[in-house]
């Protein structure tokens, strides 16, 4: 790594005792170098993202897989908030060449970072006047009603621009319903000039992998499958997200789907995660205070304090993706030692109390900070303490934070 890397790297981590593997390891460990976006004194907090985490995580996915079985890779929401651009580049790298984005307008940045070989397919599929766009970026609307066929129909017809065909198998989200794809398959003309190239279906309960809907959506989607193959022999089949995979080969079919297993989440909740985590946040220290047995601490006064404590201060609340459900758990670390929110999660600010800290390894007001998402605390960890999941934990990180990359080596 450059004196210029290692110098930046300073800055962002001012106090080096507070603990995370990847962000230690990835200091002496960069297999591309690090780098940063926007300003590097870090005051609102850093969201450090192990982009060779990412691509090990999507690359040990597709290991599970048979060898005609490709893995695609979802980046919607941003990549799930961890930053779509330098994600989707790292996944390139590593082999990935068929991405999901929610939005026309995802899809159109998207295509801006990958090469033109890359697979962009648009899960919400367009609104009027969005098959225009599609078509000019070259991206693959997923679409699921007849009205968005008839029109995609009038530009496909001229340039042969692909899309994909999404049914409902028991998700009752997007899709057609099975009626109406039957129905669909009677008016063969409209199927043949969408050109479609992938038909697919989502499932709605593949974390639980005793759940009988399994099963009975991947029954219904067979037997959809084998329909549309008697009309288009060489369409393409997809069924399976992060936890599907784990269902086994029969929900493979020809492309699967991962998306939060490649950010740390936990595809097979209950069971030890098969994928590493990438994403750590650290936020600022910016007031130590000394407080006597008696005091409440924050909105409410839900906090009372019942001994001579101390309290850390830092940057960061509920607009940060800080949910107020978190609020008076034991969340957060420093110095390696577990200390609890103190009181309510403010807007823009959280109180831990940090009495058990040893005074010496209390860093300096204004220079320190307070570990909220690690190793030691996954985003899985802090998802299931505020009764949400990890996936709403990544996606709800705050515009304020920095955020650094790391592309770490294998261990």
């Amino acid at each position: 790594m450059s004196e210029a890397s290692e110098s930046k790297i300073e800055r962002l981590q001012t106090d080096r005792r507070i603990p995370g593997k990847a962000v230690a390891e990835g200091q002496s460990n960069c297999a591309s170098g690090c780098y940063g976006e926007g300003d590097s004194s870090a005051r609102y907090g850093t969201v450090t993202v192990d982009l060779g985490a990412i691509q090990r995580n999507w690359q040990s996915l597709r290991r599970t897989l048979n060898s005609d079985t490709e893995c695609g890779a979802v980046i919607k929401a941003n990549a799930y908030g961890l930053g779509a651009g330098p994600v989707s580049r790292v996944l390139y790298a590593g082999g990935c060449r068929s991405y999901f984005v929610a939005t026309v307008d995802e899809g159109i940045t998207a295509r801006r970072h990958l090469e033109a070989s890359a697979e962009i397919y648009v899960l919400g599929g367009f609104r009027p006047g969005g098959e225009i766009d599609c078509v000019t970026h070259r991206l693959i609307p997923v679409l699921f009603t007849l009205e968005q066929m008839h029109c995609w129909r009038s530009v496909s017809s001229r340039n042969q621009a692909p899309c994909a065909i999404k049914i409902d198998t028991g998700m009752t989200r997007l899709g057609l319903d099975v009626e109406m794809f039957y129905h669909l398959c009677q008016e063969r003309q409209l199927l043949l000039e969408c050109h479609p190239t992938l038909f697919m279906s989502h499932l709605a309960c593949a974390d639980d992998s005793s759940h009988p809907q399994n099963m009975s959506q991947l029954q219904c989607f067979q037997r959809a499958a084998k329909l549309i193959r008697s009309l288009i022999p060489g369409i393409r089949l997809s069924l399976a997200n992060s936890s599907g995979i784990c269902l086994g080969t029969d929900w493979h079919f020809d492309l699967v789907r991962p998306g939060a297993a490649i950010y740390g989440v936990n595809p097979q909740p209950g069971k030890a995660n098969i994928v590493e985590h990438v994403v750590q946040l650290h936020l600022p220290i910016i007031q130590v205070r000394d407080i006597r047995p008696g005091a409440s601490v924050g909105y409410g006064a839900t906090y009372k304090v019942a001994r001579p404590s101390r309290l850390a201060v830092v940057m960061g609340g509920y607009a940060d993706g800080i949910h107020r459900t978190l609020g008076n758990r034991r969340l957060g670390l420093l110095a390696g030692i577990q200390v609890p929110v103190a009181g309510r999660i403010s807007m823009d600010s959280t109180s831990f109390d940090i009495t058990e800290v040893p005074s010496e390894q209390v860093p300096e007001e204004g220079r320190g900070s307070i570990q909220l998402l690690g190793d030691q605390l996954t985003v899985d960890d802090v998802g299931a303490a505020g009764g949400t999941l990890g996936y709403e934990v990544l996606t709800s990180l705050g515009d304020r934070y920095q955020h650094r990359y790391i592309n770490s080596v294998a261990d």
